[in-house]
């Protein structure tokens, strides 16, 4: 699964907030601007596949044997970056998403989705 799945952590917030955007909101021009890390990751790797094949190659296997120091298939960022990230990138759109709510009066049941999954990641902030 390494590295193809790790730009789709970065879909998450994204989902999340757009469950909660008007299609209004999510037909304007500038809505793509929330997919723009997913499209760069799957980017990077197909480079890398095509252009430095032994190099990503010989990435996932240090993926494999856990030596994410050495890792950096998502350049200029390492991949232990990226994965640490990751929380604090949902947390930004769970916070975005209740704001939404909050300004539009949204009943209290619609609440719950966002904040539980800001519970779910303090976990993550632990490591």
């Amino acid at each position: 699964m390494y590295p193809w799945f790790i730009p789709l952590f970065f879909l998450i917030g994204p989902g999340l907030y757009g469950s909660y955007s008007s299609v209004k909101d999510r037909k304007g021009r500038l809505y793509f601007i929330h997919y723009i890390p997913v499209f760069i990751g799957y980017a990077i790797l197909i480079i890398e596949l095509g252009f430095f094949n032994d190099y990503f190659y010989n990435t996932v296997q240090l993926a494999r044997d856990l030596k994410w120091e050495s890792t950096c298939i998502f350049w200029p960022f390492s991949d232990k970056w990226i994965i640490l990230a990751q929380p604090f990138h949902t947390l930004l759109y769970v916070v975005w998403s209740v704001t939404k709510l909050g300004k539009s009066k949204a009943r209290l049941p619609l609440f719950v989705l966002p904040i539980a999954q800001g519970i779910f990641l303090i976990p993550l902030f632990g490591y």
